[in-house]
């Protein structure tokens, strides 16, 4: 009984030992991408620094309900939506992105901004860097607005890769 016990106190404490790190290591991977959107003359996404007065919270100008989209691999036939939130009354958002590589690789992401009323805004770009002081200035323009689909557009998909 005692040292099967020991036993297994011991491959519990080992088992505490490699999983934490590994806890810890995800948790490092989230990406939070923040910024504001705005009413402008023309409907656009900018990386701005995170000083720029447009983008303060609490400045005016901020556009309430306006339903920011992130997704990963725009080009590929299996682009995914990545992140998605509304915003609230000053305008500002926080898209937590938990994609490994959010924020370091290299690649292109699909950042779109939409709300009724306004031009939809949309911009393939790189991500700033993690720790950067960047933020996304979202500017949507008064005007007729397209909802972005959810759905992948297998018509130009294959039009696209054919």
């Amino acid at each position: 009984g005692g040292r099967r016990t020991m036993e297994f106190t011991m491959k519990s404490f080992i088992a505490l030992l490699i999983f934490t790190p590994a806890v810890q290591l995800a948790g490092c991977n989230s990406y939070v991408l923040k910024g504001k959107v705005v009413k402008g003359e023309k409907s656009s996404i900018e990386l701005v620094h995170e000083m720029d007065p447009r983008i303060r919270a609490f400045e005016p100008g901020g556009l309430a309900n306006v339903e920011v989209r992130v997704y990963r691999d725009p080009d590929n036939m299996n682009k995914k939506l990545s992140g998605r939130e509304r915003t609230p009354v000053d305008g500002t958002f926080s898209l937590n992105l938990g994609d490994f590589g959010a924020g370091w690789m290299t690649e292109e992401w699909l950042l779109q901004a939409y709300s009724y009323g306004f031009q939809t805004a949309q911009q393939q770009m790189k991500l700033p860097a993690k720790n950067a002081k960047t933020r996304l200035l979202i500017t949507l323009a008064p005007g007729e607005s397209i909802e972005p689909s959810d759905q992948a557009d297998y018509v130009e998909d294959y039009e696209k890769y054919k």
